[in-house]
């Protein structure tokens, strides 16, 4: 990518944040530490933290994406055919309210693309509105999310609380892989506390899955004609 991403990687940032941030020979963007957060009323569709696009890649060592605002998709950190490397830090307390269905990513959504999270934790983060909006903490409509340890808790939208796996737009495109970690306090309103899986799911390294809610009952894994891959044992889901 080239310095000029910057619009379409960043949309709000703060004199602590830029201390922290820079880009690295190839015109990347690089964080390490610092705050990212919304400094006003307004509302993007896409992205109300940070949105990185087609061939960019944003690398955030530690810091955190806190208290963003979309109108519909991906309030913290929305990619759309980019690479986001996290590892370390936080993405927290966004919020995105939408009346389309089908929309949401309240902390992060990937459409198309990768993400990439060692440890580090996705929390506090919400969707709200039409009543199939999904994906709290994660909405991956397609693309490829890799979780290495680190915690999704406390997140809440009306469908996949914590984690939404969706079929994009065309099956097989999406995928979720977890190894170690923890996915738990997540609730949903609908369906799927935890995690909502209509595509890939592949879990290793021990994960815990557990004390997440839909509709005030228990709920960790709710699978809509999907798979799911265990090569390791499951720990308290």
């Amino acid at each position: 990518g080239q310095q000029w991403h910057i619009e379409d990687i960043l949309h709000w940032f703060n004199d602590y944040y830029l201390k922290c941030t820079y880009f690295d020979e190839n015109g990347d963007m690089l964080v390490n530490g610092g705050i990212i957060t919304s400094t006003g009323t307004e509302q993007r569709s896409g992205g109300g933290g940070v949105a990185v696009s087609a061939d960019t890649k944003f690398t955030m060592t530690g810091g955190n994406i806190v208290g963003c605002d979309s109108d519909k998709l991906g309030s913290g950190v929305y990619v759309s055919f980019g690479t986001f490397t996290m590892t370390g830090g936080e993405i927290a307390n966004n919020t995105a309210s939408t009346t389309v269905k089908n929309d949401g990513g309240g902390g992060v959504l990937l459409n198309s693309g990768s993400f990439t999270m060692s440890d580090g934790s996705i929390t506090g983060n919400s969707v709200s509105g039409h009543n199939n909006s999904t994906g709290g903490g994660v909405y991956v409509n397609s693309g490829t999310f890799t979780m290495t340890n680190g915690v999704i808790s406390n997140n809440d939208a009306p469908n996949g609380g914590g984690v939404t796996v969706f079929k994009g737009a065309e099956e097989g495109t999406s995928s979720f892989n977890l190894s170690g970690g923890n996915i738990t306090g997540n609730s949903a309103t609908e369906i799927g506390g935890g995690v909502y899986v209509a595509s890939s799911f592949t879990l290793s390294g021990a994960p815990t899955i557990s004390n997440n809610t839909a509709g005030g009952a228990a709920s960790n894994i709710y699978l809509n004609g999907s798979v799911i891959t265990l090569t390791d044992a499951l720990t308290n889901t």
